[in-house]
């Protein structure tokens, strides 16, 4: 991971989108950089290799003053007006809407988060209860059980889009979704003769490597989202979805590769450039990255 002086973030491989307050994003997994979308777009990134790993934000362009500067983050996660973040050791949950007033979700020092998402307005993460990972989920302002994976399965990764989450399961690798019955079931009925390692959900499709490091792509492929331009074993390190298009980090060089939204995601602004992490809105997709600042 970059250092705080020399990290910056890029928004890259946008056709026209100048990430207007009405931009829309899509949470995906927890990480290090995410994107919050609505009333401002907010872009965040936690701070590392420093005794604090502190939030670091820009809204609408302007940097903003670190988030509780005195606590020690592990993930951020990204959705509708809401950024949502655990403290170090995964025991409490922390979510702020666009004007950073917080509210905890989660305090719970028997069971703590090993991962966070967040796909519009539902917020799901993995406890660490006995020797499974659980997930839990919450919509709005209550914990919600409806559509939710029974607490008896165990999950290796966990991301969501809009309307849906899917997981990987533990021990058999397989996809399981939850939340929007038209995509969820199908995107999961497609995958199910996949053995995969990672999941990443957009707007209508999925992507992830299956356990010999192949992206496997399902869901809705109007754009060519699906269409995977190159596909070696361990061709990619990460991937990130928006709402019609994928976009993947070179394993060699750590370069970006997009493909979908109707050929409009790809752009000279990037190459040569290599990332750290990627990030995916509905319509842009933001990278980590260790060169100077740029805003589009």
């Amino acid at each position: 991971m970059t250092t705080p002086f020399t990290a910056a973030i890029i928004i890259l491989l946008t056709a026209v989108s100048s990430l207007s307050p009405s931009a829309h994003a899509l949470g995906g997994s927890a990480a290090t950089v995410a994107v919050v979308y609505g009333s401002a777009t907010t872009i965040c990134t936690i701070i590392s290799q420093q005794p604090l790993q502190q939030i670091q934000c820009w809204q609408n362009g302007q940097l903003l003053p670190p988030i509780i500067p005195t606590t020690s983050f592990d993930y951020i996660a990204g959705g509708r007006d809401t950024l949502c973040a655990t403290r170090s050791g995964g025991f409490i949950l922390l979510c702020w809407n666009t004007t950073f007033n917080s509210k905890r979700l989660y305090n719970n020092y028997s069971a703590p988060l090993t991962s966070l998402t967040i796909g519009d307005t539902q917020i799901c993460g993995l406890t660490n209860i006995t020797s499974r990972q659980s997930v839990i989920c919450w919509r709005g302002n209550e914990i919600s059980s409806v559509q939710t994976p029974n607490g008896t399965l165990g999950f290796s990764a966990i991301s969501s889009g809009l309307g849906f989450s899917c997981g990987v399961l533990e021990g058999n690798s397989r996809v399981l979704c939850w939340g929007d019955d038209n995509n969820s079931v199908s995107i999961q009925s497609e995958f199910s003769n996949f053995s995969m390692s990672n999941i990443q959900v957009g707007g209508r499709h999925a992507c992830g490597m299956d356990n010999s490091g192949v992206v496997i792509c399902k869901g809705n492929n109007e754009n060519s989202q699906l269409d995977v331009p190159s596909n070696s074993s361990y061709e990619y390190s990460g991937l990130a979805l928006g709402s019609n298009h994928s976009c993947a980090i070179r394993r060699l060089n750590r370069t970006v590769v997009c493909w979908g939204g109707d050929g409009e995601f790809s752009s000279n602004v990037t190459d040569g450039i290599s990332f750290e992490s990627i990030v995916a809105g509905l319509n842009y997709t933001c990278g980590l990255t260790t060169i100077l600042f740029f805003w589009a």
